[in-house]
């Protein structure tokens, strides 16, 4: 469907009933898409976000993307209840319209409406009657797809159609707007359904990739859920995922997953974060496609992905970011946005990582990124002073990704003495024209070079650490969040922000060019 054409959405909002050795570092694989990304190659999608990279002395590197085919925290209070949907709503896509029709109106919207309550009420044999008897390929992956939408917390589920004469054409897309346990907002995911009539009666023959552009752009592609049988462990408000048939038990990495979480909620202190953490495990075939856009690609190296799903409505609409209004009449380490995502998802790419030590660390590193994505700038806006200078309005990648490698170092001080040694050594290898690597060329290079970049971005929250805490050290990261990269790229525009962030600019230097040996 294109724009232009009518768009209803499907019964209203279906609430879940209740209790239903040496370490990595990482690399932030920075791909900016407005709207979310319209390519799916699965039958429904997510988005995409963070990466992690290895050095052949096992001194890792990893990534956060805001790859967000959508948009991108806080620690929120759930809502309960159903969202009615509104009798008739303007749509963000050029000429569209929503219109509620109600379940005796439409069989579409009473199909989607019995799937949605069959699936949060743990009905299988519910959720799989209005698919057509004969389609046996299409009710083995319902079973698997139920299963597993069923191990993902879901406090709020809806099925919405897109297509207002879908019982008609016998086509429509339909959006499956969620909200999980550990989101702040719904997202969703698209796909095409295909449907026939039996003596009168609507059943489903074939679900497939959405062509709708406008939906797909809300969405997020390639979900795990939609792709192969999972099974998971849950503990603490996070809930690790892996493929059922796949050699890592969900339940082993617990531990490790519950430890570095305890580091970043410790370290977020009274601040807003998300409610959880969703992980996903994956072999080396799943990691590239998880959560990212068809035909997109990630470097070799890179084994961690933190990815924000796009906010949307009950009925599928896109929710846009939302402002902090009073932000100019606060510090300037307070958030300059309240809400910028549905949440988060981190994949992890099993195959290279060695015990639950690593997985810890490489956790810790996605969790910073996870446990803020109000923090994340979810567009490139890519204004630049020049046409390889430092952006005018774009974040400074070294201050997401520095900051969660210096979450790494909290549990291991030793990797914080051994990160600072390999910038000692290679500042002379990698000369910069200013005090940390530029944004543009920020992943590029081998893995040593991305390590590099990570540690030395890393060097200067250590340093605000060592001279005023590490609740100094979180607020610099939030300052530098509200900056684009052009007021960040000097010390002579950074000395105005270390002082309203209560730090000694003087003594930060001393302390970051002492680690740094600059």
């Amino acid at each position: 469907m294109t724009d232009g054409q009518w768009m209803r959405p499907g019964p209203e909002d279906h609430t879940a009933p209740a209790n239903p050795a040496a370490p990595p570092s990482r690399i932030r694989d920075r791909t900016f898409a407005g709207p979310q990304s319209t390519d799916h190659g699965t039958d429904l999608s997510p988005i995409a976000a963070a990466r992690r990279v290895r050095t052949p002395v096992r001194i890792a590197a990893a990534a956060v993307v805001a790859a967000l085919a959508a948009a991108v925290i806080a620690v929120a209070v759930e809502r309960s209840g159903s969202d009615t949907p509104p009798t008739t709503a303007a749509a963000t896509g050029a000429g569209t319209t929503i219109s509620a029709a109600g379940p005796d109106q439409d069989p579409v919207a009473a199909l989607l409406q019995r799937r949605s309550q069959a699936l949060l009420a743990g009905d299988e044999a519910g959720w799989l009657a209005d698919i057509d008897p004969n389609a046996n390929g299409l009710i083995a992956r319902e079973k698997v797809r139920f299963a597993n939408l069923r191990q993902l917390g879901l406090t709020s589920y809806r099925l919405v159609s897109y297509s207002v004469l879908a019982a008609t054409t016998g086509h429509a897309s339909v959006g499956e707007v969620m909200r999980l346990r550990a989101d702040l907002e719904r997202s969703q995911t698209v796909s095409d359904w295909t449907f026939a009539s039996d003596s009168g009666r609507l059943l489903l023959t074939a679900v497939g990739p959405s062509t709708y552009q406008y939906a797909a752009s809300t969405a997020v592609p390639n979900p795990p859920w939609n792709d192969v049988a999972l099974r998971s462990a849950t503990a603490d408000g996070i809930t690790i995922l892996a493929p059922a048939a796949g050699r890592w038990n969900p339940a082993s990495y617990l531990p490790a997953a519950r430890k570095a979480a305890a580091i970043v909620r410790a370290l977020w202190a009274k601040r807003r974060g998300v409610p959880g953490f969703v992980v996903f495990l994956a072999d080396r075939q799943q990691f590239p496609h998880w959560l990212r856009p068809t035909g997109s690609s990630l470097p070799g190296a890179v084994i961690g992905v933190t990815t924000f799903p796009r906010m949307v409505e009950a009925d599928g609409r896109n929710r846009f970011a939302q402002p902090d209004l009073k932000s100019l009449n606060k510090p300037v380490y307070e958030p300059q946005y309240l809400e910028r995502g549905a949440g988060a998802r981190i994949v992890l790419d099993m195959t290279p990582i060695h015990g639950t030590r690593e997985v810890e660390q490489t956790l810790a590193h996605e969790m910073a990124h996870a446990n803020g994505p109000n923090l994340i700038q979810t567009e490139n806006l890519d204004f630049a002073t020049a046409n390889n200078g430092p952006s005018v309005v774009n974040q400074p990648t070294w201050a997401i990704e520095g900051f969660a490698r210096y979450v790494e170092y909290l549990d291991n001080p030793s990797y914080a003495d051994q990160a600072m040694r390999l910038v000692r050594q290679k500042r002379s290898t990698y000369r910069l024209p200013g005090p940390f690597p530029a944004s543009k060329g920020f992943y590029d290079g081998d893995a040593e070079r991305g390590t590099f970049n990570y540690d030395l971005s890393s060097s200067i929250f250590l340093a605000a650490d060592h001279t005023g805490g590490q609740q100094k050290a979180v607020n610099l990261y939030i300052a530098l969040t509200n900056n684009g990269e052009a007021l960040s790229d000097t010390e002579t525009f950074l000395n105005p922000l270390l002082k309203q962030v209560g730090l000694s600019p003087s003594k930060v230097w001393s302390a970051q060019h002492t680690l740094t040996g600059r």
